[in-house]
């Protein structure tokens, strides 16, 4: 996950966060995206159909290092560089 994460936002630098949708009933996903720094921002019930029926889902949320944004040295803030707060891979599946 650490590498994943490093080749994540190093590859793509305007995104300032990740998201990942997990069963709630698999422990181990949630608790490595704990370990790594995702906190849970929300749940949803019934949200996808699957091979055992209706999932509910546990959202998380990671944002990009404060040490990855770009700084704006004229006023010293900082420099997204992105319209949105958030981007939703849905290739990263726990």
């Amino acid at each position: 996950m650490e590498a994943f994460l490093e080749f994540f936002w190093r590859t793509w630098p305007k995104v300032d966060s990740l998201k990942a949708n997990v069963d709630p009933r698999n422990i181990a996903s949630s608790s490595l995206l704990k370990k790594f720094g995702f906190v849970e921002t929300g749940w949803g019930k019934e949200t996808h159909d699957t091979h055992m029926g209706l999932c509910d889902s546990v959202y998380f949320r990671l944002d990009r290092p404060k040490e990855d944004l770009q700084v704006d040295d004229e006023n010293d803030e900082e420099v997204l560089g992105f319209e949105t707060d958030e981007t939703w891979l849905g290739c990263v599946v726990f």
